[in-house]
């Protein structure tokens, strides 16, 4: 529905960051010619005015990887998926409102696990990467630039 950050990972996969209409929000592995189910699921979620039979006995539709559900603080995972770290098993993500980044962690298909890895107290706008594969989380405002550190 509407891509925010994309980024390629590892093994060269397109990650997308997808901003949600009213409840959820997405990670999706972009390939070409994929449906990802706009307009008529948001997330994993079916939406009002289609049944479940048309969301769920479709096979032209894929999944996206990772979704969650919006909570009282949270707005969007506008920084996307930032993949193309050091750290090859992670996708990094977060989202604008809550200040949270999070980490999907794990190699194979149906078997990632998320982890909040920062909670911070402005926006967070973005995520990048260095030449070597560090992580930064770029605040809204006068929140500033930090370095994720995984006391390695």
């Amino acid at each position: 529905r509407d891509p925010w950050r994309m980024s390629f990972d590892w093994q060269g996969r397109l990650w997308v960051g997808d901003v949600g209409w009213s409840n959820q929000e997405e990670l999706s592995v972009a390939v070409a010619g994929a449906n990802l189910g706009w307009p008529i699921i948001e997330g994993n979620v079916c939406l009002r005015g289609f049944d479940d039979n048309q969301c769920t006995a479709r096979s032209d539709l894929t999944a996206p990887v990772y979704t969650y559900s919006r909570g009282p603080d949270d707005c969007a995972a506008i920084t996307g998926a930032l993949a193309n770290t050091r750290y090859n098993d992670t996708v990094f993500f977060s989202d604008f409102c809550s200040g949270q980044v999070w980490a999907l962690i794990g190699r194979t298909a149906g078997d990632w696990q998320v982890q909040e890895i920062a909670r911070f107290d402005t926006p967070v706008a973005s995520l990048s990467a260095d030449a070597n594969g560090d992580v930064y989380v770029l605040t809204h405002g006068h929140g500033g630039v930090f370095r994720l550190d995984f006391g390695e």
